[in-house]
């Protein structure tokens, strides 16, 4: 297993087989592109594409994946995309839990954040359901017993933005990324929805 730093923030790559799970977000974006820049390996990217949501994150995440072979040149990397009526946490990881079960990788990466400062997320409205895996006051093991490793769990939007930038990404990567969580728009940022205001907190602009 190798370790690296970006921003001040270490990565372990796993030795072997890996996946992850990819949204089509600025965070699993970045993840996938540090992976693929790092890991020797093949990669299998999770997609999880949720009718409710007009399908999206399976364009989008088709697109980060292209473009990331682009930029790093590592084609070793597998997308599969399933799609669900509508997204939760049990359906987001059971076609991954699956695969890694009948052996195809040990590890499976997410790209979950902290939430921004409270003072700064109470004021985006409502706070979105994952606060309490996200709550930026309790500091988390970047592993877990299941396989899960989660290098982003202890570090906000505003870290990521410095990690894009240390990258030179936030031109090449970030604006094909996709963060809303709007019921009403298939592509674009509606600039309401929660993840939509974390996402202009942490980078000051949506695309």
């Amino acid at each position: 297993m190798d370790t690296i730093t970006i921003s001040g923030v270490e990565i372990d790559i796993a030795d072997g087989p890996i996946s992850i799970s990819l949204s089509g977000g600025a965070d699993s974006a970045l993840l996938l592109y540090i992976l693929m820049s790092h890991h020797p390996g093949t990669i299998h990217a999770f997609t999880c594409a949720s009718e409710m949501k007009f399908r999206a994150n399976a364009r989008v995440a088709q697109q980060v994946v292209q473009r990331c072979i682009e930029l790093t040149g590592n084609d070793n990397v597998m997308h599969h995309t399933y799609f669900v009526k509508q997204q939760d946490d049990d359906k987001l990881f059971t076609m991954q839990c699956n695969y890694r079960d009948l052996g195809l990788f040990n590890t499976i990466y997410t790209a979950v954040t902290a939430n921004p400062p409270a003072e700064i997320a109470y004021g985006f409205g409502d706070l979105n359901t994952q606060h309490a895996v996200r709550d930026p006051l309790v500091t988390r093991s970047t592993r877990s017993a299941r396989g899960f490793w989660v290098p982003f769990t202890n570090i906000d939007k505003r870290k990521v933005n410095d990690m894009y930038r240390e990258q030179d990404l936030l031109e090449d990567l970030f604006p094909i990324t996709r963060s809303c969580e709007s019921l009403e728009i298939d592509a674009g940022h509606c600039g309401k929805c929660w993840w939509c205001q974390e996402r202009q907190w942490g980078f000051g602009r949506l695309e």
